[in-house]
């Protein structure tokens, strides 16, 4: 799907794909209204996981009603820091991706939203679920899905831009760092802020430190979880390629051989991945 144009009063508005990564501010507002303090995300989930799926669904119509409520008010901006942010772009989105922890909490949030953003004529795609942000012991692993499942979504649009509102500090951290490869604007605003901070896409050229370093990256990936020998992998690329891959963060050094990170290897797949996109855009 590519970007479109609409003629409004004679003016010509570009309209734009928008990623919106999903926490759970939604819910913690409710509850909080609802029992007049505030409600730890984890005892949420804990009810969540443990209440039918029956009762799951009850629960995101209770979300949809607390968003139309507000509305009703005039303080839909009050009820997420996701509606509060998109509240100032809706009139140039042609489509919303609403990216969410694979949590029951996260799945109601996402849920309740789609489903008022679509009740306003907004065109938003099925919610998109990142496995492996559920716990700590698979943090690591979800936010390399993250990477890899936003970075398709940016290969698929020409012009997209990155609300980076909701969800955890390294999600935020690691959808920025995306859009600044694939040269899409982001934004952030908390639910209490009335300004939105951009983070411009930046006009430079990153390809070139891939080209540079494209052979060393290459044999990393294809070496997976087994990593390459250390010795060799000197003797092949050079020390001052290996040395400037391992201060990026980008190799890991693990008794005598190199590895990657999951979160690296997600990162330099994503690269080749918008390389693929941009190319064919």
């Amino acid at each position: 799907m590519r970007c479109w144009m609409e003629v409004l009063g004679g003016c010509v508005v570009v309209s734009y794909v928008h990623v919106v990564t999903t926490g759970a501010s939604l819910a913690s507002n409710y509850e909080a209204e609802r029992r007049g303090r505030r409600i730890p995300e984890a005892e949420i989930e804990r009810r969540l996981s443990e209440a039918p799926e029956a009762e799951r669904a009850q629960y995101t119509k209770a979300l949809i009603g607390y968003l139309q409520r507000k509305e009703e008010e005039g303080k839909i901006t009050e009820a997420s820091a996701e509606v509060n942010a998109l509240s100032r772009y809706l009139h140039e989105a042609s489509l919303i991706y609403l990216v969410h922890t694979d949590t029951h909490l996260g799945r109601c949030c996402a849920r309740a939203l789609k489903a008022h953003l679509t009740g306003r004529g907004v065109q938003v795609a099925e919610p998109v679920e990142v496995q492996g942000l559920h716990s700590a012991e698979s943090f690591q692993r979800g936010l390399a899905n993250l990477v890899r499942q936003t970075a398709k979504i940016l290969a698929h649009h020409r012009k997209a831009r990155i609300c980076a509102t909701g969800g955890f500090k390294p999600e935020t951290a690691l959808v920025t760092v995306l859009g600044f490869i694939a040269q899409a604007p982001v934004y952030y605003i908390h639910e209490a802020f009335r300004d939105v901070v951009h983070l411009p896409a930046l006009p430079i050229n990153w390809r070139y430190g891939v080209r540079r370093h494209r052979e060393a990256i290459e044999a990393i990936l294809r070496a997976g979880d087994t990593g390459v020998d250390k010795d060799e992998f000197r003797e092949r690329f050079g020390r001052e390629t290996s040395q400037s891959l391992l201060d990026n963060w980008l190799i890991q050094e693990a008794q005598d051989r190199y590895k990657a990170t999951p979160i690296s290897i997600a990162i330099l797949e994503a690269i080749q991945t918008l390389q693929k996109g941009q190319g064919n855009a």
